[in-house]
């Protein structure tokens, strides 16, 4: 009966795994992002997954890569990359960030050019 049980036990612990929400190998969510001011501006996103940052760049002062870091609603910097362009635009991957509001900021040469704001939602 110790053996059956050890089984069972094993198949619910993997079928856990495989289901948990935070199971590995999850799908990025594209996030376009656009420098507006109000609500019409925010991105959402649900939180807990890694996200393909789209910045929109028209206007900005021309260059083949960009700083890019997300930065909580304290300041304190959680992630940066570099964002290389495609047109007026960018793709960044970023990891997965918990739940709550972000900033993602775009930077060349230590100058702030744009800043976008970012809600990660749980559920979504």
């Amino acid at each position: 009966l110790m053996p059956v049980c050890a089984a069972c036990a094993l198949l619910l612990l993997l079928v856990a795994l495989r289901f948990s929400p935070f199971a590995g190998n999850r799908a990025p969510v594209e996030v376009a992002l656009y420098s507006m001011r109000g609500p019409a501006g925010e991105a959402h996103a649900p939180a807990d997954r890694p996200l393909l940052l789209r910045p929109d760049l028209g206007g900005l002062t021309s260059a083949a890569r960009y700083d890019l870091e997300v930065v909580d609603s304290n300041g304190a910097r959680v992630w940066s990359g570099t964002a290389i362009t495609e047109g007026e635009s960018a793709t960044v991957a970023a990891p997965a960030l918990r739940k709550g509001v972000y900033f993602v900021r775009i930077s060349l040469g230590g100058e702030l050019l744009r800043e976008y704001s970012l809600t990660l939602d749980p559920g979504r």
